[in-house]
């Protein structure tokens, strides 16, 4: 059963049907974590511009009591945090926009994944195929293999980044 398991999952790997499929689960989970990196950005600039106000606030007061000084350099390590966090949030956002999955990412991925399956370890076959297969169903009809679409988006994204890397090397 195993054998053919793995038999139509590289069928399944070469059909347009699947490319596609990978490719808008995996856009799909780009767009999601975007609009979350986006979403945090966004409330972290509201709290850098009501820092901003508060330390206005305290200098304006000119209180130079322990209490406010005190208060003043709270305000001023939050902000640095917080704008620290906001530039991580941003490079995050940059990184990921200059990465997005293209639908020729996918297939070529796919495509790779097939002629060095049998040179993997079967600890690393094995790992593969959890990723990526949510249930397979075998009735009198024959076999139903269900695909999880998040465990498509992680091999693409790692056979991605082990040939840019590899390319890179290669170019020094």
């Amino acid at each position: 059963m195993e054998g053919a398991v793995i038999q139509q999952l590289r069928a399944m790997f070469k059909s347009p049907e699947m490319i596609a499929q990978t490719y808008q689960a995996t856009r799909g989970l780009e767009a999601e974590e975007l609009e979350r990196l986006r979403s945090e950005r966004t409330e972290l600039e509201a709290r850098l511009a009501e820092l901003k106000q508060a330390a206005s606030r305290l200098l304006d007061s000119g209180a130079s009591d322990s209490e406010t000084t005190d208060e003043i350099r709270r305000t001023n390590e939050e902000f640095v945090d917080t704008q620290r966090r906001f530039r991580d949030i941003d490079e995050e956002i940059h990184g990921m926009q200059a990465r997005l999955v293209s639908e020729r990412d996918v297939a070529e991925s796919l495509r790779r994944l097939d002629p060095v399956w049998d040179e993997l370890f079967p600890l690393e076959q094995s790992r593969i195929v959890h990723l990526l297969i949510e249930r397979v169903t075998v009735n009198t009809d024959g076999m139903n293999i269900r695909i999880r679409g998040n465990g498509l988006h992680s091999l693409v994204s790692e056979v991605r980044d082990t040939t840019n890397q590899h390319e890179r090397s290669c170019a020094r």
